[in-house]
């Protein structure tokens, strides 16, 4: 069986030999009942060190415990490299489909685009051995390159399906009434946005916002106001509503005026990030510096429901800015 020789795993090799075996050189190390082997591979495999799996493991659990996630999928790169398609595929399953992944996982992403990321990753290493994740038998990878196709692929649907229905029998009658008064717009685009008044009745208060292009017809995106003081479940509701568009495999944006009010979302982002909003509201005609045809566009075109959290931060050049762009990336000629 054609090995690699070089690399990590044959630092590892060698290793298991001088543990094992005194040497007073490569060479000896490399000897075994007079046979000199190429590799320290196949000298240990020789000596009967390693004749199943278990090293593989046991390099991976020794390199996870010191190294980088890039780090120990590096070493696994270099291992499979010359190795069957079925013994890749018996320690990606075994081992590597949970070791490999986790530091991606630590950032927060759910175990699927975790698992996603680290192929990617791998076969991006593998290509520079010029090899594909087909050829050493791993699963390929969804290789998601655009914004629309890693906001996708962000979201386990599972694990959405299970928050929505956690919460359903949590939510007030009030916010039903506001989930299926949102819902019942789908598939139209929505924009939602929270307000903070200080004086305002408990209870939730829906309604358009006067002299705003955005119409109340079904065939034109939705502008609401959601209205009511602290504390009366806005951010639960809205988190409601993103996780069933995402359980449903649509695109639900969470944004915010702050860094610090975008953290109540999962994957909230600030209103300046995601639409390019102008700094300088000096200028009442400043527009947002979001090319038409880039990613984002796109990405703001397929959103089924836009979220802006403390949208009373905002000046009215903020609104008139976002209003436009919206416009401008609907428009029939760029679809």
């Amino acid at each position: 069986m054609n090995r690699v020789g070089n690399g990590r795993s044959e630092e590892f090799y060698l290793r298991m030999l001088l543990g094992r075996f005194a040497s007073r050189s490569f060479k000896e190390c490399r000897t075994v009942d007079g046979v000199l082997y190429p590799t320290f591979q196949e000298a240990a495999r020789a000596r009967g060190l390693c004749t199943d799996d278990k090293e593989y493991f046991q390099a991976l659990d020794e390199a996870a415990s010191f190294m980088t996630g890039g780090g120990v999928r590096h070493l696994f790169a270099t291992m499979i490299i010359g190795e069957t398609d079925t013994t890749a595929a018996r320690i990606w399953k075994e081992r590597c489909e949970t070791i490999l992944p986790e530091d991606l996982r630590h950032r927060g992403q759910n175990m699927a685009v975790a698992k996603n990321e680290a192929l990617l990753h791998l076969s991006h290493l593998l290509r520079k051995l010029g090899r594909t994740l087909s050829d050493v038998g791993l699963p390929e990878s969804d290789d998601k390159t655009t914004e629309v196709g890693r906001e996708l692929i962000r979201w386990d649907r599972a694990e959405q399906r299970a928050f929505v229905e956690k919460w359903t029998p949590l939510l007030s009658a009030q916010q039903r009434r506001l989930v299926d008064t949102l819902l019942a717009e789908m598939p139209s685009r929505l924009a939602l946005s929270i307000d903070w008044p200080l004086n305002r009745p408990a209870e939730e208060i829906l309604s358009l916002p006067p002299h705003s292009s955005f119409t109340a017809s079904k065939s034109h995106p939705q502008f609401f106001f959601l209205l009511a003081p602290g504390g009366a479940g806005k951010t639960v509701t809205l988190n409601f509503v993103a996780a069933h568009l995402r359980s449903k495999g649509l695109i639900c944006l969470c944004t915010a005026s702050t860094g610090i009010a975008a953290l109540n979302y999962p994957g909230g982002t600030t209103a300046h990030s995601a639409f390019k909003l102008p700094f300088d509201v000096s200028d009442p005609d400043a527009l947002c510096t979001l090319p038409m045809q880039s990613q984002r566009a796109e990405l703001l075109r397929r959103a089924s429901a836009i979220i802006i959290d403390e949208a009373t931060m905002f000046r009215r050049t903020h609104f008139k800015a976002f209003e436009r762009i919206l416009q401008d990336i609907r428009s029939p000629n760029l679809r």
